[in-house]
């Protein structure tokens, strides 16, 4: 339950502040997708093709926030992985104030294999690492035809109980290219748009990436 009052929230987010402390979390084997994307792809144009649009929800419930994505990007499926193998694409430069890779390699079995320090200054300050995992999940001829990516909050603050998700890009047999993806969050006063937000702006900066153009930014 969140506070009513601004007074009540500073109250309990200095009570938060003072018994935080580091978490270690881990992470389990595997690129399988948390969920299904349940919005849904968007529908093709009358002449059959996709424009890089989007479907995307949130809710809010006991176990914590989820939020859904799907859409699709003008770019083949090696393309979008490049994009997420981006740092700077990949962090949620809404709300992190600073963020920094702190180790970076394959790591058998999965392709890629990163971990980013992030910080967070609010009202309260928090840290933790995020680690991503990517890897081919299916391929023709040698070639990706989709590619599956797990993030999850691995070390640091003991403010957030949950963060974790997963993107899982593929090709259809139109050659069309899509995104599905899904995050869940467990963490007091935060609000499910603002997930779905992030997902928004990671498929934002994907399109912007693949096209060359430079990433989006935020006030």
């Amino acid at each position: 339950m969140r506070p009513s009052t601004p007074a009540t929230l500073l109250t309990a987010l200095l009570a938060l502040t003072g018994c935080q402390h580091d978490v270690v979390t881990p992470f389990p084997a595997g690129l399988e997708p948390l969920a299904t994307c349940t919005p849904g792809l968007p529908a093709a144009r009358a002449d059959g093709s996709v424009d890089e649009s989007f479907n995307s929800d949130a809710s809010d419930g006991d176990d914590g926030i989820w939020a859904h994505l799907c859409g699709y990007v003008d770019a083949d499926v090696d393309s979008v992985w490049g994009a997420l193998q981006d740092v700077d694409v990949v962090t949620d430069r809404r709300k992190v104030s600073s963020w920094e890779l702190v180790s970076q390699g394959a790591d058998p079995p999965y392709d890629v294999v990163f971990t980013l320090h992030d910080r967070v200054e609010d009202i309260m300050t928090v840290e933790y690492d995020l680690q991503w995992r990517e890897g081919v999940w299916e391929e023709q001829d040698g070639v990706p035809s989709s590619v599956a990516v797990r993030w999850q909050k691995t070390d640091g603050t003991s403010f957030i109980n949950v963060l974790e998700g997963s993107i899982l890009v593929q090709q259809d047999d139109s050659g069309a290219v899509s995104m599905e993806v899904v995050e869940h969050l467990d963490a007091p006063f935060y609000q499910a748009d603002a997930v779905q937000t992030y997902l928004q702006d990671l498929h934002g900066s994907v399109v912007a990436w693949v096209h060359g153009e430079p990433l989006p930014t935020y006030d």
